[in-house]
């Protein structure tokens, strides 16, 4: 998608970049510009070394070293593209995107589809794995191991937790049922298409734990599944795709942003299990990559 720059102009100029980042971080004023610690979760300190200068509306952080405008911050911040970061600060300031105002390529047109239709994707699947554990037996090894691992309930709901069983096509057949492309789901780490003149497909994830990863605007973009028992790899994540850029996103931030804008400050831990245990003891400022 790409707008007119008429229109970025009206979006840029209908924001306030210290407003923006105010939500992330606490800003001082120091001469002409505002300072504070960075508000990146990935970028953790002590020392304010984030600036944002009011006037020309830009920022830079001397320690990790992004810099940009208002739009660069949504993107690095949200895990955005340029189109959604302006279609993100649009709504924000309650400018309505006209269609007759896009102006994109067959190409862009098509990227666009396929992330949504991703996305639609993943929340099924999403959707499919949290079923498949709340109607999994008390007495189930993914059950028990919840129970060792001291998670509640409500953990398990907040963070929409699941369960892949240990069928080879419970996944592929429900979407097929659906209608989506399995082609995609591919694409997803999902499914795979069966080989050696074999058809159809078959499920990735089975007998796993499930951790939906999400865009910090809630979109399902991802996948880390943790086997239940002795098998192997113990984690299974999602593959690269238009989607989802592990090296990027940040499991929980979603969930956690605004603890960690309140306490100013965010804690790393490895893992989705150390993230969650922090979380349930009340230490909600928490990410893991």
């Amino acid at each position: 998608m790409r707008f007119s720059q008429d229109f970025i102009e009206k979006v840029r100029d209908a924001n306030n970049l210290v407003d923006l980042v105010s939500r992330y971080t606490q800003l001082n004023r120091a001469g002409g510009r505002f300072t504070g610690l960075c508000p990146f979760p990935d970028h953790r300190e002590k020392t304010p070394s984030f600036s944002v200068n009011d006037t020309q509306q830009l920022y830079y952080c001397f320690g990790c070293k992004k810099g940009g405008n208002i739009f660069k911050f949504v993107e690095s911040m949200m895990g955005m593209n340029f189109p959604e970061s302006v279609e993100w600060l649009a709504r924000q300031a309650g400018i309505p995107v006209p269609q007759e105002m896009y102006q994109r390529s067959e190409k862009v047109v098509a990227h666009e589809k396929e992330r949504k239709l991703m996305a639609d994707i993943n929340e099924f699947a999403a959707k499919v794995f949290e079923s498949e554990l709340s109607r999994s037996a008390e007495s189930s090894p993914v059950r028990e191991y919840l129970r060792r691992r001291g998670l509640t309930a409500e953990i398990i709901k907040t963070f929409r937790l699941g369960y892949a069983p240990n069928e080879w096509e419970k996944l592929s057949q429900l979407l097929k049922a659906r209608k989506a492309p399995l082609a995609v789901a591919e694409k997803l780490g999902l499914v795979r298409e069966r080989s050696q003149g074999r058809s159809g497909f078959y499920d990735l994830f089975r007998e796993r734990l499930m951790f939906p990863i999400f865009a910090i605007d809630g979109r399902c973009i991802g996948f880390g599944g943790r086997v239940i028992g002795d098998g192997e790899p113990k984690y299974l994540n999602s593959p690269e795709s238009a989607l989802f850029h592990k090296g990027q996103i940040l499991y929980g931030l979603s969930e956690t942003a605004k603890f960690i804008r309140a306490e100013d400050s965010v804690i790393v831990v490895e893992g989705y299990m150390d993230l969650l245990a922090l979380y349930q003891a009340g230490i909600k400022n928490v990410v893991a990559p």
